[in-house]
């Protein structure tokens, strides 16, 4: 199956190029085996060039083959490009935990390189949805993105929800194209002082590593872990070494990470240079 590339607000176009589809033999969201030391991204990405509607065979429970069909049409004529995946989100993948699938929507988004509406059902048939450049309010409802755990009449299966979803979107406001970027964040905005903007600085730096560090990862390629700021100043920059700290009137000494001029005073008895903040009308580190 190919879907061609198409511009936000037209559906992908299915057309026959499979040997199956040519002879009229339909194979929509069809499992996909895993090639041999293949990137799980790349497969990924790649199998949605071809068809928008992606099942891992170690997800497929969670939607089994006879609610694919049904969901694949009902989402392909929502108005809006639609890609689809089923696929596992473990703690050892770009998706940076069980249940972060909007990383992991991320990642596949810069991978395929196409504006949709990216979904993804994990192995509990859980939803979540991320919206690249696409003019529509996408939002997922609590009781679309999710059973209750205390709900089990229901059939744990994504299916019935997709369709769901479907005409939530295929119903959705028009809103601006937007591609939302995963380290945005408002703290800036309450920044009172220094000792803030340092912190909301340091926050965007190491999630900005983490960030290059997973895609790294998503492409076979080696990542260095993100190096931590130093403890006592984080303008300081990243931390050089490691080494024993006693707080001023405490016994209790603890193993903290400084940069090369803090640590030097730590060894030669000199108390370090810390980034100070102004507590009841007095200064403390």
């Amino acid at each position: 199956m190919i879907a061609a590339a198409t511009p936000a607000g037209t559906a992908p176009v299915i057309a026959a190029a499979t040997p199956a589809a040519a002879a009229g033999t339909a194979r929509v969201g069809a499992a996909v085996s895993p090639a041999a030391g293949a990137d799980r991204l790349d497969r990924i990405a790649g199998a949605l060039r071809g068809d928008p509607f992606y099942v891992d065979p170690e997800a497929a429970h969670a939607l089994p083959a006879e609610e694919r069909a049904p969901a694949a049409r009902a989402l392909a004529a929502t108005g809006v490009p639609v890609y689809t995946v089923v696929v596992p989100l473990t703690t050892d993948d770009e998706s940076e935990g069980e249940g972060e699938g909007d990383a992991f929507l991320h990642a596949l988004h810069d991978r395929l390189g196409r504006d949709g509406v990216y979904l993804v059902a994990d192995e509990d048939a859980e939803i979540e949805a991320v919206a690249f450049g696409v003019p529509r309010e996408v939002a997922v409802p609590d009781d679309v993105a999710r059973i209750p755990l205390d709900d089990e009449a229901t059939p744990r299966t994504a299916g019935p929800r997709l369709l769901r979803l479907a005409e939530l979107l295929r119903t959705a406001p028009a809103a601006a194209p937007e591609s939302p970027n995963p380290l945005n964040t408002p703290v800036l905005d309450d920044a009172a002082g220094v000792p803030d903007l340092a912190g909301a600085l340091v926050l965007i730096d190491q999630g900005r590593r983490a960030h290059a560090a997973a895609v790294a990862r998503a492409a076979g390629r080696d990542a260095a872990e993100p190096v931590p700021p130093c403890f006592f100043n984080p303008l300081h920059g990243d931390s050089k070494q490691q080494v024993v700290w006693r707080p001023l009137g405490q016994r209790r000494r603890l193993k903290v990470r400084a940069c090369h001029d803090c640590a030097q005073a730590i060894r030669g008895r000199r108390a370090p240079e810390v980034l100070a903040d102004e507590l009841d009308g007095r200064e403390v580190p």
